[in-house]
C-alpha cells in the first residue's frame, strides 16, 4: 500500500486550493491537467522532466488526490535512479 493514501489536505489547505480554479457551476466536470513543479526538476546537468507523474483528466471530485499523486511521484524509483547516475 502505498503511504499516498495516508495524505491529506488541511479543510484550510483545500479551501486555498479552490479559490484558485475557477469551477463552473455549470461544468462540474471541468478537465484539468495536475503536474509538479518542483525547483529539483532542472538543476544543472540534469533534467526531470517527466521523471514526476502528470495527471491527465483530473475534475473538482478528484483534484486533491490527482494533486498527492503528482507530489509522491517525485519519490519514485526512476526520479531516484536518475539523480544517482546524475549524481545528484
Amino acid at each position: 500500500m502505498s503511504f499516498a493514501n495516508k495524505l491529506e489536505f488541511s479543510e484550510k489547505k483545500k479551501q486555498e486550493i479552490s479559490d484558485c480554479f475557477l469551477f463552473d457551476t455549470n461544468q462540474p466536470n471541468k478537465f484539468l491537467a495536475v503536474r509538479s513543479s518542483s525547483p529539483e526538476e532542472d538543476l544543472e546537468g540534469a533534467s526531470f522532466a517527466g521523471g514526476y507523474k502528470t495527471i491527465l483528466g483530473a475534475t473538482r471530485d478528484n483534484l486533491y488526490e490527482s494533486i498527492i499523486e503528482s507530489f509522491v511521484s517525485c519519490l519514485d524509483i526512476r526520479v531516484f535512479s536518475y539523480k544517482k547516475h546524475k549524481g545528484k
